[in-house]
């Protein structure tokens, strides 16, 4: 009997124990399982951080892409904006070279005319004292040019002391750029003499001794007037023209 009491006292116990180590053991699983659960929560947070910054490490990476891309770019470009810059300024400062160049050449073939036409003016003022505007002496193409009467000429005791002539003579020993030109009927005379145009052309080479190369001989079919043209040497203003615009 009484080892059944101690046999049913030990079940018992054990029954306690048993009992009590299965509660303590539930409480642990639950303590566990809260405790996963905390540490699953902790790890979806983990990877929803990590998933975060690895988006935004992406996006600062291909921000970081994009900025060396346009970095290089803007280096391309400065680059050729600099080239390009550099070119046009050689260019621009070449146009201006040659801008120079042309308003200095221009300013020389001005200086040129002007001393031509002063040389004419001058001219002219010599001879308007002994031929007028009215007897036709006018300016024309750089040209000074009048007529004489060929009456006048042959019913001249002498065409040395013409006073037409010997101005004339006066304006080309005075101005040795000029050159002179004859311009006339070449037939001869009714009295076999030679025409007027060749006798001026003997007096001017003989009697004013003028350098025969300064003188030309034109023909014309008037019959009334033989007219003289002074002129500057066109071959020596061809020649500066030409200098100067080298």
């Amino acid at each position: 009997m009484r080892l059944q009491i101690i046999t049913l006292s030990f079940l018992l116990c054990s029954t306690l124990s048993w009992s009590q180590r299965k509660s303590d053991l539930l409480m642990e699983i639950q303590q566990l399982k809260t405790t996963i659960e905390q540490q699953n929560d902790s790890i979806r947070k983990l990877r929803s951080e990590l998933l975060s910054k690895s988006a935004l490490i992406e996006t600062y990476s291909n921000d970081l892409r994009d900025m060396r891309e346009t970095n290089t770019n803007l280096m391309n470009t400065m680059g050729k904006f600099t080239s390009e810059s550099v070119a046009n300024t050689m260019k621009v400062n070449s146009k201006l070279a040659n801008i120079n160049d042309i308003e200095k050449k221009a300013e020389q073939i001005r200086g040129l005319m002007l001393g031509i036409d002063s040389i004419n003016i001058s001219a002219a003022a010599g001879l308007n004292q002994t031929i007028s505007a009215a007897q036709g002496l006018k300016i024309e193409e750089a040209s000074l040019q009048f007529p004489i009467a060929n009456l006048i000429l042959e019913m001249s005791d002498s065409l040395a002391l013409e006073p037409k002539l010997i101005a004339v003579n006066q304006v080309i020993n005075t101005f040795k750029g000029y050159q002179l030109t004859i311009t006339g009927n070449l037939d001869k005379l009714e009295n076999g003499s030679d025409s007027i145009a060749f006798q001026l052309y003997d007096l001017f080479t003989n009697v004013y001794a003028i350098e025969p190369d300064r003188i030309q001989i034109a023909p014309s079919g008037n019959l009334n007037f033989t007219f003289i043209k002074l002129s500057p040497d066109f071959t020596n203003v061809y020649m500066l023209t030409k200098q100067i615009l080298r």
